[in-house]
């Protein structure tokens, strides 16, 4: 494989705590849309952050959001769009269940979306159609929303579906017909939209204030499942292509593809190791890794608050850069975010600091 000469000589250019001094579980870049790509925002306790990364490496805050109950925890935050309006949303889930949209234009809730029977551990936003939501619940099942008009599509539970805690969950990226989960019961499942599409289009005509009731579905097998990949919690997952890359706490990272050619429904579960990437101090759980929009620059943290890089396509097993903090910081980054050209990577940590790296210019 040809690979071309890349600058992986990133710097340490800022960093900032936010006031409420507790754990930052999640952070993201602004990737769906191009007008805000140097955005990401911040979720912990039950408060989120706007930021803009500004020349020079400097922070700007934006806005920021306290949820109104105070036992509210934010662990996962991604972004959307209104394709009304073209105003960005800020989607937040976590401890209560709820799923939530913000318009950052506006300045308010435009969704609240409630079903989940426990904890949102994950959220992903389909690659076309960005008021289709998904979400990983505690509760071990997943749910696929519409957050124009607060409809739960469908129920992905039941005889093939996961065990325990279901812990992260990924839309394919060209088509959005298949997605992938994974959790606390140790497998990687894929699942398939298709024949669905006719329910999901309902969904965008359904008005509840007419006093209609929209039928919920329900998904219970999916199409591929194995437990061969890892042998403990599975806490993040990503399609590149059609590959898969997944984490658990072995300290390594791995891509892989699912072996279906004599198996139609995926039964057997067996799988391709193609490439796996060494981490270091890494054997915690919920320590999740962010990729740029081309999947060219991976970037995954450690317990002692390092973050490791690798271009997933060089096939090295050992990171191409590993980033430091000001010595003495050693707390667990909880996930990192990646611009959409890898030239800023952000990490979160439990100590409710927030870091930035950005490619120095050669």
């Amino acid at each position: 494989m040809c690979v071309s000469k890349r600058n992986w000589a990133y710097k340490l250019s800022n960093s900032i705590k936010e006031d409420h001094g507790q754990p930052i579980w999640c952070v993201a870049f602004n990737l769906i849309d191009g007008t805000n790509e140097d955005v990401f925002a911040s979720c912990g306790a039950g408060r989120a952050t706007v930021y803009q990364c500004l020349p020079g490496g400097k922070f700007e805050i934006l806005q920021a959001y306290v949820d109104a109950d105070e036992n509210e925890e934010f662990y996962a935050c991604k972004w959307s769009v209104n394709p009304e309006t073209g105003a960005p949303l800020l989607l937040l889930a976590g401890k209560r269940g709820l799923l939530k949209a913000l318009d950052c234009s506006t300045e308010e809730l435009s969704a609240c979306c409630e079903g989940h029977g426990d904890a949102i551990n994950d959220i992903s936003v389909h690659p076309t159609k960005p008021t289709l939501v998904l979400t990983a619940s505690r509760d071990s099942a997943l749910r696929l929303w519409n957050i124009k008009n607060n409809v739960c599509i469908m129920i992905i539970h039941g005889d093939g579906g996961h065990l325990n805690e279901v812990l992260t969950i990924d839309f394919h990226p060209f088509h959005g017909e298949q997605f992938l989960s994974a959790g606390m019961d140790n497998t990687v499942k894929i699942w398939s939209l298709t024949g669905m599409q006719e329910h999901i289009d309902s969904s965008f005509d359904h008005d509840a204030s007419k006093g209609k009731v929209f039928h919920t579905r329900q998904l219970a097998c999916p199409t591929f499942s194995s437990h061969k990949v890892h042998f403990n919690y599975v806490d993040c997952v990503r399609w590149i292509g059609d590959l898969i890359v997944s984490k658990s706490v072995n300290n390594r990272i791995f891509i892989w593809k699912p072996d279906t050619k004599d198996d139609l429904v995926g039964t057997k579960g067996l799988v391709h190791l193609l490439h796996e990437m060494e981490l270091e101090d890494a054997h915690v759980w919920f320590v999740r890794f962010a990729m740029d929009r081309q999947c060219r620059t991976l970037a995954c943290g450690t317990r002692s608050g390092h973050v490791f890089v690798w271009d997933p396509a060089d096939l090295k097993s050992k990171p191409h850069a590993k980033l430091k903090r000001d010595a003495g910081s050693k707390t667990t980054v909880r996930q990192t975010a990646v611009s959409a050209d890898g030239s800023t990577i952000i990490s979160c940590c439990d100590d409710a600091s927030i870091w930035r790296w950005d490619v120095q210019n050669q």
